[in-house]
């Protein structure tokens, strides 16, 4: 005899911040690791259509929620600040990064990948969305930008510094035969030392 795998075990199993919704947006599972990332319990949200407060101060649809519903491309891009695209890896799946103000210490920047579930006819169930935190990575691509502003800034000044320095220095060349005159007359005509 054989068992069957029940999917909410795998889902609650996995270490990836996962929940599932039906086709109706309700969550139907939401996992320790979701709980963790997003500081919701999977009591507060299973059976609900809030899986937003999670990720946002004001009512507006998850991921998953666009990709239940088939939104068209565009209107899903609009979510996103133009910044999700169609996964190269699952079909029916979207894939964005977002910055979600509603968790602590200022909020977190987030990889999302929302996919279409289907029954054994085709028919949408559901979706299943996971979530990363890739803050650190987002700061540090912040950080280096920063750095790399103000290298290019420096460079610059650099630059024209040494452009002035340079104009100086030509226009000093230009000017010293003529400086040099009296001291030339005071001193004599130059001569080469004689060699010991």
């Amino acid at each position: 005899m054989q068992e069957t795998l029940d999917p909410g075990q795998i889902i609650n199993g996995s270490s990836i911040p996962t929940f599932v919704i039906n086709n109706d947006h309700r969550v139907i599972h939401w996992n320790k690791a979701c709980e963790a990332l997003t500081g919701m319990s999977a009591t507060e949200v299973i059976g609900t259509d809030k899986q937003w407060m999670a990720f946002y101060n004001h009512q507006r649809p998850v991921m998953a929620d666009l990709v239940v519903d088939e939104t068209n491309e565009s209107h899903l891009l609009s979510y996103y600040n133009g910044e999700a695209r169609k996964s190269v890896l699952i079909e029916d799946a979207y894939e964005a990064e977002t910055y979600c103000m509603t968790f602590s210490a200022g909020g977190k920047w987030l990889f999302l990948t929302a996919a279409l579930l289907r029954d054994s006819d085709g028919r949408i169930v559901g979706a299943i969305e996971t979530l990363q935190d890739v803050s650190e990575r987002k700061i540090f691509q912040e950080n280096e930008y920063a750095l790399k502003l103000e290298l290019a800034q420096s460079v610059s000044e650099l630059r024209n510094s040494l452009n002035l320095l340079q104009e100086t220095r030509s226009s000093y060349l230009l000017v010293l035969p003529e400086t040099m005159v009296p001291f030339r007359a005071l001193r004599g005509p130059f001569r080469a030392p004689k060699p010991a």
